[in-house]
């Protein structure tokens, strides 16, 4: 299938580095096992917590070849699978539980060698961020209100922080969160936060997301 690239994307999640990675190397040879270009990509990039983020991946793959086969929603862009019936909170629940284990298994860094912890934790960071979304956006009203707002504070500072641009294509970040809160911009961010034309930041936010 044709990979439609996203020029203006300055930080690509949901694996999307994955992909291009697996695009480049069947591009060169079709002949290439999958698996091990799987191992290779998540050994390189997540190193000890390899294994937790293939659990992560393998999961989420799972679970949107249910979508479907059983409902028919797959990866066309125009298909709607941004509610609950595609994302129950039980699913939710269970992917964010392995991205805990990611983190638990980076842990050992901190005493031994901290850049490489704090760029490992960046990476698992960046990829939790549209489960973390569709959590708040679909389930803040059963979670207590100074959790939810712990939530979306967080949220917010990961955002900023691993200098997301947009939030789907062709849509900016801040037009996503603001449909998650309506402080989003003015609370947490003041005014700290610019962004230019092509949706890059013309000054880094001085919040703090990643381990110091």
């Amino acid at each position: 299938s044709f990979d439609q690239g996203q020029w203006n994307q300055n930080v690509c999640t949901a694996f999307e580095y994955f992909k291009a990675y697996m695009s480049s190397k069947l591009s060169w040879n079709v002949n290439y096992d999958v698996n091990e270009l799987i191992d290779d990509f998540f050994g390189h990039v997540y190193k000890i917590a390899a294994d937790e983020m293939k659990d992560v991946f393998f999961t989420v793959r799972k679970w949107t070849t249910h979508l479907a086969d059983a409902i028919g929603i797959g990866g066309n862009i125009y298909q709607d699978n941004m509610h609950a019936v595609c994302w129950p909170r039980k699913v939710l629940d269970n992917i964010l539980v392995k991205f805990d284990l990611a983190y638990k298994a980076i842990e050992p860094l901190q005493k031994s060698d901290i850049e490489l912890y704090r760029e490992l934790y960046r990476r698992i960071c960046l990829e939790t961020i549209p489960y973390r979304k569709q959590m708040i956006a679909l389930y803040r009203n059963e979670i207590d209100k100074e959790t939810g707002d712990l939530l979306m504070r967080n949220l917010k500072r990961d955002v900023v922080d691993l200098r997301i641009g947009l939030g789907a294509e062709p849509f900016f970040i801040d037009t996503v969160m603001c449909k998650l809160d309506k402080n989003w911009g003015y609370s947490v961010l003041g005014e700290e936060l610019i962004f230019d034309e092509g949706c890059y930041f013309r000054e880094t936010p001085k919040l703090r997301t990643c381990p110091v």
